[in-house]
C-alpha cells in the first residue's frame, strides 16, 4: 500500500492529479519485480475529492487496459464522473457517511456503475460525518477546533471508522478468495 500525494486541484488541472496516480500505477506494474508487488491485487482509493480522483484514474486505468483490482470510494465527490462506464471497470466498494451530503449523491454513480454491469457494495454508516473514517487519526484532528472535535472527533464516529475499516479489508479478502 502506498499514498500518492497528489497534486491539489486548486494549483493544477484535476487531471494532472489523475495523471500523478495513474503515472504512479504504470510505475509500479513496471518495477513490481523490484518492490516484490502483486499486479493483481492493485487497487485505487480515496477520500472525498481523493474519491472522485480515484474513480476517475480508475477509469482511465480501465481504458488503457490495466486490470484494477477495485476502486475504494470513501465519501466520495461523485458530480462530474461520467454518465457511462466500461463494463470492464474495477468494482468498487462506497463507504459513506449517512449524516454526510457528498455521500448521497455517489448514488447517481453507483446508478452508471449498475447500468454498466461493475459490481459495486454500499456501506453507509448512519451517523457517519464525511470525514468520518479519518476520525481516530491525530493528523486529523490537529487542526480542528473544540466545537469541530466534538462533531467530528468523538467516540461514534472513531468507532464508525474502525467498522468501516474492517468492511473495506473483507470487501477486499472476499474479491482475493
Amino acid at each position: 500500500m502506498l499514498g500518492v500525494q497528489y497534486t491539489k486541484l486548486d494549483t493544477k488541472p484535476m487531471n494532472y492529479a489523475v495523471s500523478e496516480i495513474t503515472d504512479t500505477v504504470a510505475y509500479f506494474e513496471k518495477n513490481a519485480d523490484k518492490y516484490n508487488a502483486d499486479v493483481t491485487r492493485f487497487s485505487v482509493i480515496g477520500h472525498s475529492a481523493g474519491g472522485f480522483l480515484a474513480a476517475k484514474a480508475a477509469i482511465a486505468l480501465d481504458a488503457n487496459g490495466f486490470p484494477l483490482e477495485s476502486q475504494i470510494l470513501l465519501c466520495p465527490w461523485t458530480t462530474g464522473l461520467p454518465k457511462t462506464v466500461s463494463s470492464t471497470l474495477a468494482p468498487a466498494f462506497f463507504s459513506l457517511g449517512g449524516a454526510d451530503a457528498i455521500s448521497q449523491e455517489s448514488s447517481q454513480y453507483q446508478e452508471v456503475l449498475k447500468a454498466a454491469g461493475v459490481p459495486y457494495t454500499v456501506k453507509e454508516y448512519e451517523s457517519g460525518e464525511h470525514p468520518f473514517i479519518h476520525s481516530p487519526y491525530p493528523e486529523f484532528q490537529k487542526g480542528l477546533s473544540a466545537e469541530e472535535k466534538a462533531v467530528f472527533a468523538n467516540e461514534e464516529q472513531f468507532a464508525l471508522s474502525y467498522q468501516a475499516e474492517n468492511d473495506i479489508k473483507e470487501w477486499l479478502n472476499s474479491l482475493w478468495e
